[in-house]
């Protein structure tokens, strides 16, 4: 059996015992569900609260380490900032009818 048809057939065994899209990214990439804001990955739900309060963190650690002169804090500032851009750009994700981005 190829690795497709072990996942498709691991996700239809999930979903018929009533398992969700949580317990399906640990066996898949992780989704982000733009209607909701939640993202499943690695077997955790993380709430639309939850990310947005991530974002506001990296937001907020990346204007703390621009306030340095050092090339360390600047590098930091840098991660911190792509990964609240990253968010944002995920939030701002629209679905089209049949759900798809």
């Amino acid at each position: 059996m190829d690795e497709k048809n072990r996942a498709a057939m691991i996700e239809a065994l999930a979903r018929s015992a009533g398992l969700g899209d949580a317990f399906m990214t640990l066996y898949g990439d992780a989704k982000f569900n733009p209607e909701t804001g939640t993202i499943y990955c690695n077997g955790h739900v993380i709430s639309k609260e939850m990310v947005e309060n991530s974002r506001n963190y990296c937001e907020g650690m990346a204007r703390h380490y621009w306030e340095s002169d050092d090339q360390d804090s600047r590098n930091m500032a840098l991660i911190f900032e792509t990964a609240a851009e990253a968010i944002k750009f995920m939030q701002n994700q629209t679905t089209n009818k049949d759900g798809k981005s």
